[in-house]
């Protein structure tokens, strides 16, 4: 057996005037739009959005101030309501303090509670155990 540092090394070796180049570039077609492109897209619709969105929130102030200036022009009319409502109250009251306390000899219907001249709105327990302010 031939010892394997003195055998004849055989290596390959390009031909004369070398390998023909491989082709290895990517050649992949353009597909889509391209960056620029997409990017003023989204601007766009970013834009555009925001604009509906501002025209839409100046339309509710619109509709809000509408709203609010008709319940104010209506104000005086609901409380003036509210007012014969609490009269028509206070008489019913009055009327069942004397029937209820008819009775009593030093009672009378009516009468202050409070040492104050201040006014008090009445108040009624309600049914489902709250107060009701009755105005």
């Amino acid at each position: 057996q031939v010892e394997a540092s003195k055998m004849a090394t055989i290596q390959d070796r390009p031909r004369p005037g070398g390998f023909p180049e491989i082709p290895h570039g990517r050649n992949l077609p353009v597909r889509g739009p391209s960056s620029v492109v997409l990017i003023g897209m989204v601007v766009g619709t970013i834009g555009f959005g925001y604009w509906k969105l501002l025209r839409g929130n100046k339309r509710q102030q619109r509709l809000d101030w509408e709203e609010k200036e008709a319940r104010l022009s209506i104000f005086p009319l609901l409380q003036a309501e509210e007012d014969r409502k609490a009269v028509r109250m206070e008489h019913q009251r009055l009327l069942a303090e004397k029937l209820i306390m008819s009775e009593k000899k030093n009672w009378t219907a009516g009468e202050k509670q409070y040492q104050s001249e201040r006014y008090v709105e009445p108040v009624t327990i309600t049914a489902e155990g709250g107060l009701k302010w009755v105005v």
